[in-house]
Formats: structure tokens, C-alpha cells, sequence
């Protein structure tokens, strides 16, 4: 997907996760041109998707509150 992505001039520029029902579900945001154009993906080619394009991956403050995890020594800090 990823060279298919760059031989059509376009770019993944963001991913939004989100869960309803236990289920995990991924909006992908790519641009061609003047054109944005968002498709539902599965969450783990999304992910892979955003890495390769350098591209943000955003989640709901509830939904790293509820299954987020504070690795340790990492400094976190509450906002």
C-alpha cells in the first residue's frame, strides 16, 4: 500500500484510533494533490501506514486514560 501510496503522489498525513465496543477502528487521512480523502482501515495497517509516512497517529484522551500504560522512569507528568 505504501508504494502504491507514493506511485499515485500521495501521502497518509494523519490516523485517528478509535474503540467502540472492544473493537479498535482507524480513520486514514491521504492527501493526492488538493485532495484529502478519508477511508476506514484496520487499525493495525493504519498504524504500520502512519509509521512509514511519518504521519501522526492521534487517539482520544479517554481512550489512553482507559488503556493507556505509564511506562516506568519515563518522567510522565500530569497535566
Amino acid at each position: 500500500m505504501h508504494t502504491i501510496l507514493q506511485a499515485l503522489d500521495a501521502k497518509v498525513s494523519q490516523v485517528i484510533i478509535t474503540q467502540k465496543d472492544g473493537i479498535f477502528y482507524a480513520a486514514l487521512t491521504v492527501v493526492a494533490g488538493n485532495t484529502t480523502r478519508v477511508f476506514d482501515s484496520r487499525s493495525s495497517d493504519a498504524i504500520a501506514l502512519a509509521i512509514r509516512f511519518k504521519a501522526p497517529i492521534l487517539l482520544s484522551p479517554k481512550l489512553v486514560d482507559s488503556l493507556g500504560v505509564e511506562l516506568p522512569g519515563s518522567g510522565a507528568k500530569e497535566l
